[in-house]
């Protein structure tokens, strides 16, 4: 339900006169960004740095 009133606020937004399966998937979009977010933003100072180190890795090998 949240994912439809983000949905719903973002046609508003854009003064849309339906609702579309676009702004559903910018909702969904938003929603999925911000736990990503709101995941790193919680890591402690060591997780962190594994999380850095593995991307650092991933990045170097492909």
């Amino acid at each position: 339900l949240d994912i439809l009133r983000r949905a719903t606020q973002l046609a508003i937004n854009y003064k849309a006169k339906q609702l579309t399966m676009k702004h559903v998937q910018d909702a969904v979009k938003e929603a999925s960004t911000t736990a990503s977010v709101d995941l790193v933003h919680s890591l402690s100072r060591h997780s962190l740095m594994i999380l850095r180190s593995a991307l650092a890795e991933q990045i170097s090998c492909g």
